[in-house]
């Protein structure tokens, strides 16, 4: 569930992948819709700097989050602003009060806790900003070194599926 990485172009180009287009489930009219209206947002944005012009025809006023409120778009075929509280947690970290935690949270980890080392970094601690740097690289390499073990052992897999699968040649052709 929810978008993958890229998933905007599709919209902004009206590129319909092959995987999409298979599926049964789909409401065209309604996607198509979301589709002109984010579109629009983007548009709107690049030319004015601003989602939401005041000759935008938009129903809605995109306005901005402020301290104490998360204000937020909720993109559908009739797009409303809506507001959530927020507060300030014991460890420092800014929640709604209805956010809800659990798609894939293990996976942000790394990243939630970079985040709040980020927010306690002092500008002219250059040491800490190196150090940080550091984290992050060695996350990168060790992300790198993953894949790069994992396309080795999957080569390995398909010149042994090649191997096993060879035709042997009969010594009665020659």
């Amino acid at each position: 569930p929810g978008a993958f990485h890229g998933a905007d172009k599709l919209h902004l180009f009206n590129i319909t992948p092959r995987f999409l287009s298979r599926r049964k489930d789909r409401n065209w009219q309604l996607d198509q819709r979301v589709v002109e209206i984010f579109a629009d947002l983007i548009v709107n944005f690049a030319r004015h700097g601003y989602p939401t012009p005041e000759n935008s025809g938009f129903s809605f006023n995109w306005t901005a989050t402020n301290a104490m409120e998360l204000n937020y778009l909720s993109i559908t075929d009739s797009p409303t602003m809506e507001v959530r509280p927020i507060f300030k947690t014991s460890d420092g970290c800014f929640l709604s009060y209805d956010f809800q935690v659990g798609y894939r949270w293990q996976g942000h980890v790394f990243w939630n806790w970079y985040a709040r080392s980020l927010d306690a970094v002092d500008v002219g601690n250059l040491q800490r900003i190196a150090q940080l740097d550091r984290d992050v690289g060695n996350w990168q390499f060790a992300t790198a070194m993953l894949a790069f073990c994992s396309l080795f052992f999957f080569a390995i897999l398909v010149g042994l599926a090649c191997y096993c699968t060879r035709k042997d040649s009969d010594d009665d052709d020659l």
